[in-house]
């Protein structure tokens, strides 16, 4: 059990039903003294051994009390915030999400879709003076992980490009300062892969699950929060969504 990975097992969980090592695209799990273990090395962070698992006892990693912790530093934390909010938090318009989140303690909401639409927009220049063959976009980090561990042979073929999250939290450095710090949220176990590798870039990531664990250990129900001023996203609402 490696509760340092973005992906681990909660041992006295797991029922031994071997379900995550069937579904499990990297073949990176393997039982070990009982129970299905993640191999760390081999692992991608894709998360679907979380999904299929029945027993609930594949977990992803926590990292809300980092958070809780980055947020009492004295450096101002912003939130960037992955587009499909809209669809986690269905009842909730711009002004509640971002209300909600600054109640927490975060200085401010930034969509990452502000990242995506850099890196679209840097793509779509590459790919007009690149020759004709493959090219794979960078922006899952589960994807690239899986491309350079298992089919090597298209590793050149991945745009030499930031991810949007990385992407965007340059954004937020540029525009707020480099002694900000910067918490991902969204529905992505792979983004905490991409924060432990780049610290200096991306503090944290979290996923909508544990957001919404926060707002009930607050007993804020963000539906009913009264909205702050200039409660809205920073430093611009993106045009992608």
């Amino acid at each position: 059990m490696n509760h340092s990975y973005p992906v681990f097992t909660e041992k006295n969980e797991c029922h031994d039903c071997y379900k995550c090592i069937r579904h499990c695209p990297s073949k990176a799990i393997r039982i070990k003294d009982g129970s299905a273990s993640v191999i760390a090395e081999l692992c991608v962070a894709c998360g679907l051994c979380v999904k299929v698992c029945p027993a609930g006892a594949k977990k992803i990693r926590d990292d809300m009390s980092r958070a809780r912790f980055l947020l009492t530093r004295g450096k101002p934390v912003y939130v960037s915030l992955a587009p499909s909010w809209r669809s986690a938090f269905k009842n909730l318009s711009d002004v509640q999400i971002v209300t909600a989140l600054r109640t927490l303690g975060f200085a401010g909401v930034s969509e990452t879709a502000l990242g995506a639409q850099a890196v679209s927009s840097e793509t779509g220049r590459l790919l007009h003076d690149a020759v004709p063959g493959i090219h794979i976009s960078s922006a899952c980090p589960a994807a690239v992980d899986y491309i350079r561990k298992y089919i090597p042979e298209y590793t050149a073929c991945i745009t030499p490009l930031a991810s949007p999250v990385l992407a965007h939290c340059g954004i937020l450095r540029r525009r707020f300062g480099n002694d900000i710090a910067v918490v991902f949220i969204g529905p992505c176990a792979a983004k905490k892969q991409e924060a432990d590798r780049h610290p200096e870039i991306l503090d944290l990531a979290l996923t909508f699950n544990t957001l919404r664990k926060w707002f009930e250990q607050e007993n804020l129900v963000p539906e009913s929060i009264e909205a702050v001023d200039g409660a809205g996203f920073v430093p611009a609402v993106a045009e992608e969504g």
